[in-house]
């Protein structure tokens, strides 16, 4: 039992996500059958999710770069649309249900593509704003707080697996997406 358990939870801190059958914290999970699935759910991929998530980030100014967010994506569901981790974040960028309702999303629309990517990105711009007073703006701490909390960052928590996973996913989007 406990065995069982730690790897569910080292699988988690990995980013590996699972599929799930009820509901989170009071949230509907998407059905099993991805056939079932709304079609926002099954967007055509990576390069839909691009186009998603190049939209948002200039709504909101550019605040971080298209081939970073495409490496979040990638290191937090394996671009997953339902996704849902056994901590309870769901979709493309594991959101949690508390965070989308924080930046004003829907939490039972967190399986919609757009919708996650959206309240990812102003999760993480959150998150930076929220780490620079505390002189913890740097990408390294901001994305260690996107996976494990501004509280666990500000105390002097640091996911270096976690971080460089993103970077090497991110540098090998650079080249692929503007």
């Amino acid at each position: 039992m406990f065995l069982g358990a730690a790897l569910l939870g080292v699988a988690a801190w990995l980013g590996f996500a699972r599929r799930a059958e009820a509901a989170v914290d009071g949230v509907t999970l998407p059905p099993s059958d991805p056939t079932e699935a709304s079609p926002a759910l099954v967007a055509s991929g990576p390069s839909a999710y691009a186009a998603i998530a190049r939209q948002a980030l200039g709504e909101m100014g550019n605040p971080f770069d298209l081939p970073l967010i495409m490496g979040l994506m990638q290191t937090e569901s394996s671009f997953n649309p339902r996704a849902v981790s056994s901590a309870g974040a769901m979709g493309l960028m594991q959101v949690m249900p508390f965070v989308a309702v924080d930046r004003g999303y829907d939490p039972n629309a967190m399986f919609d593509p757009e919708q996650n990517i959206r309240c990812g990105i102003a999760h993480l711009v959150w998150t930076r704003n929220y780490l620079m007073p505390l002189g913890k703006g740097d990408l390294s701490s901001v994305l260690s707080a996107y996976n494990g909390g501004v509280g666990n960052v500000s105390r002097g928590w640091f996911n270096a697996g976690y971080v460089s996973k993103v970077i090497a996913y991110r540098d090998n989007w650079a080249g692929r997406v503007a």
